[in-house]
């Protein structure tokens, strides 16, 4: 009888335990996504006044995927317009993956640019004044949802790389362990020789940040390696001087070793200073040419300045 007794209370035990940890684990699932929606005041009235979309965007908030399915197959607006430039598309980004894909694939707009001067009341994540989901998706290393596939979604669905701030794989070279994103860049199709904005080039830009992993997924790619930057100087100078003057860090050698067996494979020659050494004077000594005149004059810098140096 004793045994009989123990046994019952351990199943009861077991069986409240079980209760206890599923429903917390269905809070904790939800949660995820209310605490963002609630910590940023976001209330889907205040922005729409369509009941549909509102009821998409509730729909949203709780992974309802069901309800999002139903109110899509209805012909609920995934473009619709709210207050402030608000759309179902960033209302979708906290959400999570799945929200998200399904808005992208249900014709939800990739190229969406925040216009709310008071970033519709987000402190971090998204919606911030004048910047694409595409940058917001290259740049975030939020946990608050995963972000880890949204610049494949975006770039999948149609996402211009060359929009404005499209440019962002220039910024994402800036960190390491992120060679995939620059990769997802590729295979959608970006100029791999576009302007930076400030004179610089991918490459260049990878070789000044010591990133030549980076740079190897580039120059394999396609990346043309031979242009000036508007400061006078090219990836042969950089990687030249990063040889003859400056320290190679531990774990950077093999792959910049890498690199410089590329180009020589090339016809590159780095057993002699570059074609232009003058170039690593000191910033207010660059050489002015007619290509930085040009710059400096459209983006109205004064002719002392130089932000393209190494």
């Amino acid at each position: 009888m004793f045994i009989l007794k123990n046994a019952i209370l351990v199943v009861l035990c077991v069986c409240v335990f079980l209760l206890v940890a599923f429903t917390l684990g269905c809070f904790q699932e939800r949660s995820k996504y209310d605490n963002w929606y609630a910590k940023n005041h976001w209330k889907a009235e205040d922005y729409f006044d369509d009941p549909e979309v509102i009821l998409l965007c509730k729909a949203m908030e709780t992974e309802d995927l069901e309800t999002i399915d139903r109110l899509i197959a209805a012909g609920v607006d995934v473009n619709a317009m709210g207050k402030k430039g608000m759309q179902p598309i960033l209302w979708a980004y906290p959400a999570g993956e799945k929200v998200f894909e399904k808005i992208l694939e249900a014709g939800g707009n990739p190229n969406f640019e925040g216009s709310d001067p008071d970033n519709y009341g987000a402190k971090r994540g998204c919606g911030f004044y004048g910047i694409t989901l595409l940058h917001t998706a290259t740049m975030d290393s939020s946990d608050e949802p995963a972000f880890k596939n949204y610049l494949a979604m975006l770039l999948r669905y149609g996402a211009d790389s060359e929009v404005k701030h499209g440019n962002a794989i220039f910024y994402s070279l800036l960190t390491r362990s992120n060679d995939e994103l620059i990769k997802q860049y590729i295979e959608a199709g970006i100029n791999l020789n576009t302007d930076a904005g400030d004179g610089h080039y991918l490459v260049t830009t990878a070789a000044r940040q010591r990133r030549y992993k980076a740079l190897m997924i580039l120059l394999e790619a396609g990346a043309e390696y031979r242009t000036d930057t508007l400061a006078g100087y090219n990836l042969h100078n950089l990687l030249f001087k990063r040889k003859t003057t400056a320290p190679i860090f531990k774990g950077e050698q093999e792959e910049y070793d890498e690199c410089i067996a590329w180009l020589e494979e090339r016809g590159v020659s780095f057993d002699k200073p570059a074609e232009k050494p003058d170039v690593f004077r000191e910033v207010e000594e660059f050489r002015v040419n007619d290509k930085l005149l040009k710059w400096r004059e459209k983006h109205g810098r004064e002719s002392g300045q130089d932000d393209a140096g190494s």
